[in-house]
C-alpha cells in the first residue's frame, strides 16, 4: 500500500510540474505561483512522510481537465513506449530463431556431406581391396645366373636335405636363381637357392662363374675312356677315377677331379689336392 501512495505521489508531483510550465506559456504567472507553492507543501509533506496529505494536495490539480489529459498523454506515451519495445523485442527474437535455424541447417547440411565422403571413402577403398589395379606393373623378381659346381648337384623340392630329389644338375649348367633361403646346413653353410624354374639347390653345389672345361685327360694306364664305359664316368670326356691317387695319375685338376661325386664329399669345388 505505500509503495502505491508512493508511485502516485510521483506522478501527481510530475503531472503539478507539467502543469506548471503549460501555465507558463500561457502567461498565467499567478496561477504558476499558486501551483508551485502546492507543490512546495506537497513535497514538504512527502518527505515528512505524510503521503496522504501530500497527494490531497495535488489531487485538485490532478482532477481538473488539464490534469486528465496529461494522464491520458502519459498514458498513451507508456503505451507507444511498451509497443516500441515489444515490437524490438520481437524483432530481436525473431532474428535469434532465425540464426538457430541456418545454424541448425549449416549444422544438417555438414554432418551429410562428411558422412557423404566417409561413405565415399570407405567404398572406394573396399574397392581397391577387391579389385587392385592390374594396370600396376608387377615388379618381376631379380634374376641372378650360377653354374653347377659338380655332376651330383641335388635340386630339391624344398630347401631340406630329407625333401625329394627333383632332378640332378650337369656339371656346369646354367641354373637362373631368383631368391636365397635359409635351410639344411651341408658343412657349415646353410644359404640355399631358389630357381627361377622351380626347386632349391644348396649354395656349396653352385658357383657364381662358369667353371673351366676340362681338358679329355686319358685315364689311367692308357688310352681315353669315355663316360660311357664306366658307371662311375663323368661328362667332362673322362672317366672318374676311384679315388684321388688315381685322379692325380691321371693328371686332374682339383677342380676336375671335383667333377667326381666320389672324390669331391663336401661339395666345395675342388677335390683330392689338399682337400
Amino acid at each position: 500500500m505505500f509503495q502505491k501512495q508512493k508511485s502516485a505521489f510521483y506522478l501527481y508531483y510530475y503531472i503539478a510540474n507539467v502543469m506548471v510550465s503549460k501555465t507558463l506559456l500561457h502567461g498565467d504567472i499567478m496561477a504558476k505561483k499558486n501551483i508551485q507553492q502546492v507543490i512546495a507543501e506537497a513535497k514538504e509533506h512527502y518527505q515528512k512522510g505524510e503521503i496522504n496529505q501530500a497527494l490531497k494536495l495535488l489531487e485538485p490539480y490532478i482532477d481538473n481537465k488539464k490534469g486528465q489529459s496529461i494522464i491520458a498523454g502519459i498514458k498513451r506515451r507508456t503505451q507507444e513506449v511498451q509497443k516500441t519495445k515489444n515490437k524490438r523485442e520481437e524483432s530481436v527474437q525473431q532474428k535469434r530463431l532465425r540464426g538457430y535455424a541456418i545454424a541448425s541447417l549449416l549444422g544438417c547440411a555438414f554432418v551429410c556431406i562428411m558422412l557423404m565422403f566417409f561413405t565415399i571413402l570407405a567404398n572406394n577403398t573396399a574397392n581397391n581391396e577387391q579389385h587392385p589395379d592390374e594396370s600396376l606393373p608387377i615388379a618381376s623378381p631379380t634374376i641372378t645366373i650360377y653354374y653347377a659346381k659338380h655332376n651330383n648337384a641335388y635340386l630339391r623340392i624344398c630347401e631340406r636335405l630329407e625333401c625329394p630329389i627333383i632332378e640332378i644338375l650337369d656339371f656346369g649348367e646354367a641354373i637362373q636363381v631368383i631368391n636365397t633361403v635359409t635351410g639344411d646346413a651341408i658343412g657349415s653353410t646353410t644359404t640355399w637357392y631358389e630357381l627361377k624354374r622351380g626347386g632349391y639347390v644348396h649354395a656349396l653345389d653352385v658357383l657364381e662363374n662358369p667353371p673351366p672345361t676340362p681338358r679329355p685327360v686319358a685315364p689311367y694306364g692308357g688310352s681315353s675312356l669315355s663316360s660311357s664305359s664306366s658307371g662311375s664316368g663323368s661328362s667332362s670326356g673322362f672317366t672318374c677315377p676311384s679315388n684321388c691317387d688315381g685322379a692325380k695319375a691321371m693328371g686332374l685338376t682339383a677342380q676336375q677331379a671335383a667333377s667326381c661325386p666320389e672324390l669331391d664329399r663336401d661339395h666345395d669345388g675342388v677335390a683330392c689336392y689338399g682337400n
